[in-house]
């Protein structure tokens, strides 16, 4: 039933559980074929999935904390409108992420914070569902496409040709379909409710926020700068 979840609690896969090595060759920045990792962020009520990372690195706390800023804040594209501070954000223990720094960010924003048992992943099945539909749905129909054990595959889409592709199906094509658990179609879960979502102080806190958290500093002449939705 809709009441049995908790509207904007989100299921977020922080750990190897929410990074998956997808089975596809893009061309890196050095034009060399190699296989994307995909770090995503899923509502939990709804299904959608509200932030979400490519990366040829195994994730990292930057990757990470770009993937949370693109869920919580307002999206530049009118098909996709979930956005909010979750009320709960549940994290497996992983290394880009500690305890330390998450618990941090859960008391700035707020939001209350679950750290899954490490033998007892919370939400695993949840997570190989969408990455099933991601291989299945939308991989398999593009050049690169690599299964295990195949040769002679050669890479031909770059980053964000790939990047533009999984957004149009994310978008018009996964949110749109009937979801197995909810019986509802992730889209519409998310706007029946009819909820103002929780948004940060303003978008500056937000990114020296994350920033911290990662670690990580790009400084450019005006300022740090996350990149854009």
């Amino acid at each position: 039933m809709m009441s049995s979840f908790c509207k904007n609690q989100w299921h977020t896969r922080c750990s190897r559980r929410n990074r998956l090595k997808l089975p596809i060759l893009l061309l890196d920045e050095a034009g060399k074929p190699n296989k994307p990792w995909l770090t995503a962020i899923e509502d939990d009520y709804s299904g959608m999935i509200v932030g979400y990372r490519f990366s040829f690195q195994l994730s990292t706390a930057l990757t990470t904390a770009l993937a949370l800023r693109q869920a919580i804040c307002s999206k530049e594209d009118p098909r996709w409108h979930a956005y909010g501070i979750p009320t709960v954000f549940y994290s497996d223990h992983g290394s880009d992420f500690t305890s330390k720094h998450m618990e941090q960010v859960a008391a700035d924003l707020p939001m209350e914070l679950i750290f899954s048992q490490v033998s007892i992943p919370r939400g695993r099945g949840k997570v190989e569902r969408f990455f099933q539909s991601v291989e299945q749905l939308l991989l398999q129909d593009l050049p690169g496409h690599a299964l295990r054990g195949s040769t002679g595959v050669k890479a031909t889409l770059r980053v964000p040709v790939f990047e533009y592709r999984f957004r149009t199906w994310l978008l018009e094509d996964y949110h749109s379909r009937v979801h197995v658990e909810t019986k509802y179609k992730p889209q519409e879960r998310w706007e029946a409710g009819g909820f103002l979502p929780r948004t940060p102080t303003s978008l500056e806190q937000l990114d020296l926020l994350l920033l911290l958290v990662a670690k990580t500093r790009r400084v450019q002449q005006d300022g740090i700068r996350f990149q854009a939705n």
